[in-house]
């Protein structure tokens, strides 16, 4: 699972001085015009980029956009063009099906790919006439792959650099907004800057407790260097801690070149099911010197396991007579870190009577019984398989253990016979003593 985050530089493409266009000459600005307009750019660049919450799921970049024509007059038509990418160049869930039969289990896994499926792609015109600007249900992106949307505008009246906003929404993904610059009848050179790219790779979801990893993929997709590259890894909850080193640092970062940092964290056992965020602030100089800050965000599933076992075992009567029929209580107990939902116990054993039981939800630290009904012919210790079939957030689990039932033997009709005996002989003697104490009281 991958997620990426975008510089909200303008770097991407620049545009060129113009002298003349095929409709006649283009007024050159004023100095008092072309001040504003850069100022106004300047402010602009200085934003950058707002990180949206990192999601659990692939996601989108915008990797370049293009306008036609490079300088619109005012009031002509024209188009951009954005190109998307799903920041996963792979990125698969996978599913398991447990069969049992006897004591033997079998467990298939199927893979498949994950696509990242785009909601809409809005062009906001920020001073630009959007003429055709919204997509909705757009489609899926396969992992790797690209897809160009394209977006029809007109020029305002006034000359300028105009920055219209693409604002694509990603199901269970990152938004994203990305301005692009339009020159509409202006000579200015607009100014190149770095732009990076920061590409994670995390586990699909984490058990409380177990350790693990996270990739990041630092690159510069603008046209000049970045320099000067700082990196601080800072979890955002105390159930997270870092286990490597918390900063790095990259002396430069030229276009096109990329850096991988592998990150290693611990989790607390007792730590809360949910997103966890483990914050990235990154500083880089830009070309005209001036350091920018941008922060990213990493989300961390952290998602409860079930452990169950079997942690007492009772029988009513106790112990078990064979030839009568008795209750087996077996006591699950979840000593894990997430709910096991749909429990069921089954039993194979030499006995006869209801074999299978539906126990439903065990929560963390609790237990609960397994109750069945049974009838057995033989004594002694009998061998008999327990099969727990469950599912947690991991999906379907099965877990078999071994055990032995201990059944006594059947007293038989003697022993009731003699048993009886032992009854009257008792009452007998019981009423003779009776008898003696009121002759002697009489006397």
């Amino acid at each position: 699972m991958k997620q990426a985050f975008t510089d909200r530089s303008f770097g991407k493409k620049g545009f060129k001085s113009v002298g003349m266009n095929p409709r006649g000459l283009i007024p050159a600005a004023t100095d008092r015009h072309t001040c504003i307009v850069l100022s106004l750019i300047a402010a602009l660049l200085t934003l950058g980029l707002v990180s949206p919450v990192a999601a659990a799921e692939p996601t989108v970049i915008i990797t370049g956009y293009e306008v036609n024509p490079s300088v619109i007059l005012p009031g002509e038509m024209g188009t951009v063009t954005i190109t998307l990418k799903n920041t996963a160049d792979r990125a698969t869930q996978s599913a398991s099906d447990t069969f049992t039969r006897g004591t033997a289990s079998t467990v298939t896994t199927t893979s498949t790919d994950i696509s990242a499926k785009i909601e809409s792609a809005t062009l906001v015109g920020k001073g630009i006439e959007v003429v055709r600007g919204s997509f909705q249900d757009v489609g899926s992106i396969g992992p790797g792959q690209s897809f160009p949307l394209t977006f029809l505008i007109r020029a305002p009246s006034g000359d300028g650099i105009y920055f219209p906003e693409a604002w694509i929404s990603v199901f269970g993904g990152t938004n994203v907004r990305y301005p692009i610059p339009v020159n509409v009848n202006s000579a200015i050179l607009l100014p190149k800057n770095p732009a990076i790219v920061v590409e994670k790779s995390v586990p699909k979801s984490v058990n409380p407790g177990d350790d693990f990893s996270v990739n990041l993929t630092i690159t510069n997709i603008g046209e000049i260097r970045a320099n000067n590259v700082d990196l601080s890894i800072s979890p955002n909850t105390s159930s997270i801690a870092l286990k490597s080193p918390s900063t790095h640092h990259l002396s430069k970062l030229d276009p096109g070149e990329s850096q991988v940092l592998n990150l290693s964290f611990a989790s607390d056992r007792n730590a809360p099911l949910g997103l966890a965020v483990i914050s990235i602030p990154i500083g880089y100089v830009r070309a005209d010197g001036s350091r920018f800050e941008q922060v990213e965000q990493v989300g961390i599933n952290l998602q409860g396991k079930a452990a169950l076992s079997i942690s007492a075992v009772s029988t009513d009567p106790s112990p078990a007579v064979s030839g009568g029929p008795f209750t087996l209580i077996l006591r699950i107990e979840n000593t894990g870190t997430g709910d096991a939902t749909a429990l069921k116990v089954r039993i194979d054993a030499p006995v006869s009577g209801s074999k299978q039981a539906f126990v439903g939800k065990i929560k963390p630290g609790s237990d609960a019984p397994a109750v069945f009904t049974l009838r057995t012919d033989q004594s002694g210790e009998i061998p008999v398989t327990v099969n727990l079939s469950y599912e947690d957030y991991y999906g379907p689990h099965s877990r078999i253990e071994e055990m032995a039932l201990v059944v006594n033997p059947s007293a038989g009709p003697w022993a009731a016979l003699a048993v009886l005996g032992l009854v009257i002989v008792g009452a007998a003697l019981a009423y003779r003593h009776l008898r003696g104490r009121k002759e002697t009281d009489h006397a």
